[in-house]
């Protein structure tokens, strides 16, 4: 039967989901018209065209669904052409009816395997978390919080690597799960993953330059010119040669020699004329030779200079780059020895060019600038690395994706996911052979039905169906219309006593009447020649609108008869719902005198349908909420979320049926206690119920907010303080009274 009824977002019931649940198999529901009893009988009958809404069903397997309502009359009775006739089993053939119970026990035993499988699939409603579906679930429950542990762990590092996976926890288990069949990465040390990531995954990498090596062979060539450990001194061949080279002050005498051209004739230092032939052998003591050598010195000065500087430039924007992939304390320690040997160099080469008959020698860079050029070299081989990895990214991405989650299947949860796959390896094989016999248990059940089927054929009339609806439509007083047996094979036509066809002319009462008592055949026999004795829910949906009394009392009769069936274990009505809007009915229907103080029974349940504005919602009750009309209006009154729509119309009733109909008293003498505001409002109310609909000034008043509803609710207090009945007005409101806190309790 159906155990839970669900509707959302159709007609009045709200995207929020509404529910009926553990449902009986007896289910009373009352509301008004228009509360939305005809949408669930509606979802009961076809839930597939309605994917918003759903049915429970306990065992699982799906019941035939016969539903009395709107749509049922509608889709029945065209008193202008036949009705489907309503087959039921024959008693000629006491051979075959035998043939017919034992397919009926061989079906039913097949029903309650594949329910018994199902229950083992799927679990038992009564208890929850049974099945082995549920088992599945539990399993993976428990190990997602192990997995998303490791997600927590590394998900600074490597969010790409978890994208899509990382919002929910069953995801992210999935996700190892799957990788653990076939993730064939190659294995990495965490460190490298986490250096590789810093590239792959950072954000936006771009193509790097490489660095270009340090070119100091110009500077190696001015180290190693043998001009530099020579001393360069003039010509020894001429007279004054001798004293120079004797006093050794070459350099000296060829510093002055630039004096002397400005002071001539007088010596620039003893200021004595000098020989003209002294003039003439300084001229051959510095000589060609001596004048090729200080040039040579000056060309490598400048040489060095030049050169040194573009060295040390380029050097210092290596590290002003502040590249990750150099050690940057160890180029500036390079840094400081480079310039500190330049500087040097460049001194010594001043001193040669000033005295150039000393020796100098110059510290090579060689060594410090192949240091730092080794150092560059190891710096390109990891940029042109990376700028490979740039411009394959989607691909190095994959590959270090595929890395990351094998290192969290191979060491992070090497013991854990075997383990869990394995019991989850079980529980799914348990899952697939369990579905496998279900598949095969409804295939012979079809099979079973269809033979079933064939013989029901042989032994089913529509006679005896219609036979029986005459009888009744008799029995209370229908004679001006019966049924007869079609033209068309297996159908009913609606005739006169004459035998004329009805052409729609029948009354609301006889059409609800003729169509409660064909549902009622239905239910125990079939629209088809066969299937007479398929397991069924039924609901009657306001089986009864504008008829008598006593046709009231045998349509209750009728369905109580069918709440027998749903009671009976061996009957094929598993399930009952009743939905009316009328009072006196439903309090037909409920009577029992075992029923204690409106108690369900064990296998009852009652409900309330109700509307408050657009929406509607439905309520378990634990007791019947239908007492009486009277007692309703006054509950209406006790709620504290009652409708603004509805409650003056309660009001008015209740003092209707109070001073009027029970205590004959003329209402026209309740308003006369009142003044002011408070007489207007009580007016309105005896004015409604004198004239039968809303008083003009009424319409005018409740127009003016639900502030005003407090007011008429006042007033309807006061009306019985008035009238010297407060004491019904407090046993009617029952706890929802409150004292007047300016009047003694009564």
């Amino acid at each position: 039967m159906i155990s839970q009824l669900t509707i959302r977002d159709i007609a009045t019931y709200p995207p929020l989901a509404t529910a009926m649940t553990d449902l009986k198999a007896i289910n009373y529901i009352y509301g008004a018209n228009g509360s939305g009893k005809t949408t669930i009988s509606r979802v009961i009958a076809s839930v597939a065209s309605y994917p918003s809404c759903s049915l429970l069903w306990n065992p699982h397997t799906p019941l035939e669904c016969l539903v009395y309502n709107r749509d049922f009359r509608d889709r029945n009775f065209d008193e202008s052409s036949p009705v489907s006739g309503v087959f039921t089993l024959g008693e000629k053939n006491v051979e075959l009816l035998q043939q017919i119970a034992d397919k009926h026990l061989a079906v039913a035993k097949k029903i309650s395997e594949v329910d018994a499988l199902s229950r083992t699939l799927e679990g038992d409603e009564t208890i929850p978390g049974t099945g082995k579906r549920h088992e599945l679930i539990a399993l993976d429950f428990a190990f997602s919080d192990t997995c998303w542990k490791q997600k927590v762990k590394h998900d600074e590092q490597f969010q790409i690597a978890f994208a899509g996976v990382r919002d929910k926890k069953d995801k992210f288990r999935d996700r190892l799960i799957l990788e653990h069949g076939k993730n064939k990465a190659v294995l990495l040390a965490f460190a490298a993953m986490e250096t590789k990531a810093l590239t792959v995954f950072g954000a936006s990498p771009a193509i790097e330059a490489v660095f270009a090596a340090l070119d100091y062979e110009p500077l190696t060539l001015c180290e190693v010119d043998a001009v530099l450990q020579k001393a360069i001194i003039g010509s020894v061949d001429v007279n004054v040669g001798s004293l120079i080279k004797s006093i050794a002050n070459a350099d000296w005498v060829g510093n002055g020699r630039s004096f002397l051209e400005k002071s001539d004739p007088q010596c620039p230092f003893c200021q004595q004329v000098i020989p003209t032939t002294l003039k003439d052998e300084l001229e051959k003591f510095f000589d060609r030779s001596y004048m090729d050598d200080c040039k040579a010195v000056a060309t490598i000065a400048e040489t060095y200079d030049r050169v040194s500087t573009v060295l040390r430039e380029a050097f210092d924007r290596i590290i002003l780059s502040k590249s990750a992939r150099l050690n940057l304390d160890t180029l500036r320690a390079h840094q400081q020895t480079m310039h500190a040997q330049i500087s040097k160099s460049v001194e010594l080469l001043k001193s040669k060019k000033i005295a150039p008959s000393i020796k100098i020698a110059l510290q090579t860079l060689a060594n410090v600038c192949d240091q730092i050029n080794a150092m560059l070299d190891t710096a390109n081989v990891n940029i042109k690395q990376h700028n490979i990895m740039v411009k394959n990214l989607s691909t190095e991405r994959a590959t270090l994706t595929a890395q990351v989650w094998r290192y969290l299947i191979d060491v992070e949860l090497k013991s854990e996911l075997p383990g869990h796959i394995a019991k989850r390896g079980n529980i799914q094989s348990a899952i697939d052979g369990l579905t496998s016999k279900i598949g095969v248990a409804r295939n012979d059940l079809q099979t079973l039905k269809n033979e079933l089927a064939a013989l029901e054929k042989q032994t089913t009339s529509v006679k005896p169906t219609m036979d029986a609806i005459n009888k009744l439509l008799a029995s209370f007083g229908f004679t001006t219309f019966s049924l007869s047996e079609s033209a068309t094979a297996g159908a009913y036509e609606l005739v006169r006593g004459d035998g004329s066809l009805v052409h729609n002319s029948l009354s609301d009462g006889e059409r609800t009447f003729l169509t409660t008592l064909y549902f009622y055949h239905l239910i125990q026999g079939s629209g088809t020649s066969s299937g007479t004795k398929t397991s069924r829910v039924i609901v009657f949906d306001d089986p009864i609108s504008s008829l008598d009394s006593d046709v009231l009392f045998v349509v209750s009769s009728l369905v109580k008869n069918i709440f027998k069936l749903a009671r009976d274990k061996t009957s094929n009505v598993k399930q009952v719902f009743l939905l009316t809007h009328n009072i006196y009915f439903h309090k037909e229907i409920t009577f029992d005198g075992k029923r204690s103080a409106g108690q369900p029974f064990a296998d009852e349940s009652f409900w309330i349908v109700k509307r408050k504005g657009p929406e509607s919602s439905m309520e378990r009750c634990a007791v019947n909420p239908v007492k009486s009309s009277y007692e309703l209006l006054w509950a209406e009154v006790r709620n504290a979320t009652r409708s603004s729509l509805t409650i003056c119309n309660a009001l008015r009733r209740i003092l209707e049926n109070y001073f009027k109909l029970l205590g004959g008293q003329d209402l026209n003498l309740l308003f006369e206690k009142f003044d002011g505001e408070e007489k207007t409002i009580c007016r309105s109310l005896v004015s409604w119920i004198n004239d039968g609909s809303h008083f003009a000034m009424d319409d005018l008043y409740l127009s003016q907010g639900d502030d005003v509803i407090e007011k008429y609710l006042d007033v309807f207090r006061k009306v019985f303080e008035t009238q010297n009945h407060e004491a019904h007005y407090k046993m009617m409101m029952g706890d929802a009274f409150v004292v007047r806190p300016n009047l003694p309790s009564i």
